[in-house]
């Protein structure tokens, strides 16, 4: 007499559950409905944030947008601006106006270049620079 052989074609009731669940969490989506939200930031964050222009600099318009009506760096101190990292920390509000210490860094060697204060002034909803100095020898 042969022992009881399972017939292997046919898929047993326990792999079809198994494979019934995992469609239905793949249909249903880790999130499901959901809505997303963004993060919400502090005002000292976004001050900080203020201060990340490494990726703005290379447009104009970009660029302009991160300072306060007056206070745009004209294009010959602009230039000065290239192949750096802006690194803002420590941020003091006061009303509508903010300082921050900024670490300025070379992009490609990450060699710290200088430390600074800047200043920022909120304007609306968002936080623009309104002094944004480098160090001297850059």
């Amino acid at each position: 007499m042969r022992p009881h052989s399972r017939n292997l074609s046919r898929p047993s009731a326990l792999s079809r559950w198994a494979t019934m669940v995992l469609l239905l969490a793949v249909a249903q989506g880790c999130g499901g409905e959901a809505e997303r939200t963004e993060p919400k930031l502090t005002e000292e964050q976004k001050v900080c944030a203020a201060a990340d222009m490494s990726d703005m600099v290379g447009d104009p318009e970009d660029f302009r947008s991160l300072f306060v009506d007056g206070a745009v760096p004209d294009d010959s101190q602009k230039r000065r601006y290239k192949g750096r990292s802006f690194g803002a920390s420590d941020p003091k509000i006061s009303g509508n106006s903010a300082t921050m210490t900024v670490v300025i860094r070379d992009v490609n060697t990450w060699e710290v270049l200088g430390e600074v204060e800047w200043t920022a002034e909120k304007v609306g909803d968002r936080w623009k620079l309104k002094t944004a100095p480098l160090p001297d020898g850059l």
